[in-house]
């Protein structure tokens, strides 16, 4: 909320799994906030914020950490990097942040490792991340609503599909200026992931059990056959060897 009072923003949460449903409250100065994303897996929270009073101010980027049922910034960053960011979008499954600037630039960034990986999407709009987090893309589409009116005109629409890490996998261009291959990209939507038939504790043991049991197991067998293909190609290269030194003798 905007407190008018203090010239500032506040925002407030509240957990409503403790008794008596503790509120945090948090000052956030005077910047207003341009976009705020919850963790879909982590108490976490990212704040974009502008300073709407000043020209060309530059754009804060904040993570708070709510997992203590205390308010802990974890992350503020006020560089290059955050210029013009509009809107954030979280992977599905947590760590990973996608930026969208102002005419279409994207950044990911691995809040973990304090990496990141911007593109150029000219005109790029939306942003849809893949249920299993692996996958985004980013569209330009035309309005379906205008398909009597405007259907004729040229386009940019366009998808591009880029990896967590933000490269470009794959895209597919719409745009067209002759009618009888005209083409238009009103929509994209993923494929629903189906819902876990796994109960978290079961989940969570399989996690563990990775660690300890199949990652040494499967080392094992990576060995085993890294070593059978090695011998395999000595073989191939010493006989390859008394081929060539046959056929010389022949000569």
């Amino acid at each position: 909320m905007n407190d008018n009072l203090h010239c500032g923003t506040v925002i407030a949460v509240c957990n409503c799994r403790l008794k008596n449903f503790p509120w945090i409250s948090i000052d956030l100065g005077k910047e207003i906030i341009k976009d705020l994303k919850w963790e879909p897996t982590q108490a976490r929270m990212c704040i974009i914020q502008k300073d709407s009073n000043v020209s060309n101010s530059a754009t804060q980027i904040r993570i708070f950490d709510f997992t203590k049922n205390t308010s802990n910034e974890i992350f503020k960053i006020n560089s290059n990097l955050t210029n013009d960011v509009e809107t954030v979008w979280w992977s599905p499954i947590g760590r990973h942040l996608l930026f969208h600037h102002d005419k279409g630039k994207r950044t990911f960034f691995d809040i973990q490792n304090k990496i990141y990986k911007q593109e150029n999407h000219e005109n790029g709009k939306e942003i849809y991340w893949s249920p299993c987090g692996r996958y985004a893309v980013s569209t330009n589409i035309s309005n379906l609503s205008d398909i009597t009116n405007d259907l004729r005109e040229e386009n940019d629409d366009v998808y591009v599909m880029y990896s967590y890490q933000g490269k470009v996998l794959a895209q597919t261009k719409y745009k067209s200026s002759k009618m009888e291959n005209m083409k238009h990209l009103f929509t994209f939507t993923w494929r629903p992931r189906q819902k876990s038939l796994l109960t978290d504790d079961q989940r969570q043991q399989i996690k563990k059990d990775l660690k300890t049991d199949f990652w040494k197991k499967y080392e094992r067998r990576d060995k085993k056959i890294k070593k059978e293909q090695s011998s395999k190609k000595s073989l191939e290269r010493l006989e390859k060897k008394k081929k060539n030194g046959m056929n010389m003798l022949n000569f």
